[in-house]
């Protein structure tokens, strides 16, 4: 009875530790989620349109798969079109998330640990700001199929493990449907996973030989089957083949090869970046096996504290020079540069342990999440940075880096020593590895200070940049809202389609963004042949600059046809800002059709 009254106990304090965290960042973060201009109104504007009536890849492009705007298109009917309906739906997204990774850190860590995990994803991955845009979180994210996605396969992760230790039928069904639904989130990358997930499963039906039922290996298809054909009766029915190659697969196999493909990989400065993993690496292990030296040593020179002063005192110094030099080493942006090198060696651990172990069922439940996170990273293994595009990649892997750290190296010292004291050690690196959610959280709550103008509207309310940029965004938007009508068209170019949201005015195009990279695997003729098919009253002018591209300004670097092309056609009304692209400060400039459509 006394023993359960203390699991009750300690439940509620961890429901309350990780709910308090999560009230805490909701409430620091309130409505500063998102950017402007950069990508983060993607996640309106497609939905709007199928409200609209128009179908995904035939009439919108859109470079993943059919499972999150239609989601999304649903949630706006059913909670209005506002920026709150997809905050709420972040905020679910993200208690989901919290939630499965708290019960996945369960199947191999303790409970104070598996609290970390979730406080680590809270703050680093959750509600964490890099950069002047927050576009990088799980609450108003750059795009919302990137959060549906891991959390379907973080989900199946989940229920594959638990149905390898329990055998139980229910747990294989919800792996399938959780896998069927990553692969509606995304195109491409979830067959690299099922890969994995069927190799492990292969694994496991070897290893038990007996009591294998015909039906598991049916159920380890399903997810492949339902989606490609989910996907191939979509564009069948609504003749989107052509569409759907040009948006998806052709995008996939461009980006790539693009600049912003080896920046968002980091193959674009290989040799550093690899240098960077593998110094990242190697300090990890060097700071943790001197606390593990420290966890052999420290508390049985504490059993003859006479003889041993000296010694126990140099112990603590070293501690303390651990501390030390972790906080100045592992900061944002190089802690988790070491992933890619840990979830390869827990990969390689845990499988020659499934070969050779008795307890078969933990070492392929193990190979199943280091396997699983190593093929997630596959797109950012040379820059794994929690503040940038993949960002979301590396919540499993986080998982992974606490059992590394935590089981995999005390298990190596525990057959090294049996004097290892494994409470000690654990203690110790619970405390180092929160050095680095606060120096995060920090940088975090830097940019998130910054975000001082509330911008209240009837679509919604944001809080955003005390900047320039944020002034003429709002003076653009109230002007097309009094000077246009309803029924006018806009387009903005080079991207701002958040301004077509707050003014309510449509862009009738099939397209929305024009920065280098869609123009150059798309054509820039193709988009000139839509601007020039379509009637188009308005076109808005953003002084959004594409550095990280390569090529800086519109209609200068790139875009020059298009460019040409509206000013023969259309007439200055009105500037607000500095003229685009003739500096690098806040500008928006609104044009009206001159010529007849």
């Amino acid at each position: 009875m006394e023993k359960q009254y203390q699991k009750h106990i300690t439940s509620v304090a961890i429901i309350l530790t990780i709910s308090s965290c999560f009230l805490y960042l909701l409430c620091t973060t309130w409505l500063k989620w998102g950017d402007l201009f950069v990508d983060s109104f993607r996640e309106f504007w497609v939905p709007l349109r199928i409200i609209h009536g128009k179908v995904l890849y035939k009439d919108i492009f859109y470079e993943h798969g059919i499972f999150p705007p239609y989601f999304l298109a649903l949630i706006f009917k059913l909670f209005g079109i506002t920026t709150n309906t997809l905050v709420g739906l972040g905020i679910v997204i993200t208690g989901l998330m919290t939630f499965i990774l708290y019960k996945l850190s369960r199947l191999f860590l303790n409970q104070v640990v598996s609290v970390l995990v979730t406080t680590t994803f809270l703050f680093v991955f959750a509600f964490g700001n890099y950069m002047p845009f927050c576009i990088y979180n799980f609450i108003l994210p750059y795009g919302f199929g990137a959060t549906f996605f891991i959390l379907f396969v973080s989900c199946a992760v989940y229920g594959f493990i638990q149905f390898i230790f329990l055998e139980e039928d229910r747990y294989l069904l919800l792996w399938a449907t959780c896998m069927t639904f990553a692969f509606y989130s995304r195109v491409v990358l979830p067959y690299l996973v099922w890969g994995a997930f069927v190799f492990a499963g292969a694994l496991f039906i070897f290893k038990k030989k007996e009591g294998v039922k015909i039906g598991w290996i049916i159920v380890l298809f399903i997810p492949l089957l339902v989606g490609f054909s989910g996907y191939l009766f979509f564009l069948f029915k609504l003749d989107a083949f052509d569409a759907f190659y040009a948006s998806v697969i052709k995008h996939t196999l461009i980006i790539q090869n693009s600049k912003f493909g080896s920046f968002v990989t980091g193959t674009d400065k290989i040799i550093g970046n690899s240098f960077f993993i593998f110094r990242s690496f190697v300090f990890h292990l060097l700071m943790v096996l001197l606390l593990a030296a420290a966890a052999i040593n420290v508390p049985s020179l504490f059993q003859n504290e006479d003889k041993f002063q000296l010694p126990v005192f140099l112990w603590f110094v070293l501690i303390f020079l651990v501390f030390v030099c972790t906080h100045k080493v592992i900061q944002p942006f190089f802690q988790y540069r070491s992933m890619p090198l840990i979830l390869l060696t827990g990969a390689i651990i845990s499988f020659i342990e499934l070969l050779r172990a008795n307890d078969y069922k933990k070492s392929i439940s193990l190979f199943v999440l280091f396997s699983i996170s190593l093929v997630l990273i596959s797109r950012i293994f040379f820059n794994t940075v929690p503040g940038g595009y993949g960002f979301y990649l590396l919540v499993l892997g986080v998982l992974c880096y606490y059992i590394f750290f935590f089981e995999m190296i005390k298990t190596f010292c525990q057959r090294y020593s049996k004097k290892f004291s494994e409470s000690f050690f654990s203690s110790v690196l619970i405390i180092l590895f929160i050095l680095p959610i606060i120096s995060y959280w920090k940088v975090s709550t830097s940019f998130y200070a910054e975000k001082k103008i509330r911008m209240k509207t009837n679509m919604g309310t944001m809080v955003c940049n005390n900047n320039d940029h944020t002034k003429v965004f709002v003076e653009a938007v109230s002007y097309l809202r009094n000077n246009t009508n309803k029924d006018d068209t806009i387009v903005v170019v080079p991207e701002g389609v958040g301004i077509n949201f707050f003014s309510k005015r449509i862009n009738p195009l099939r397209y929305y963004n024009f920065v280098p990279l869609p123009l150059a695997f798309i054509g820039e003729d193709k988009i000139l042949s839509n601007f020039m098919e379509t009637d188009i009253d308005y076109i808005v002018i953003v002084n959004r600059q594409t550095v990280s591209y390569g090529l800086s300004s519109f209609g200068i670097d790139y875009g020059k046809k298009i460019s040409a092309w509206i000013h023969d056609n259309y007439r200055q009304e009105i500037v607000f800002g500095v003229q685009p692209f003739t500096s690098s400060k806040a500008g928006i400039a609104i044009l009206k059709r001159t010529t007849p459509f």
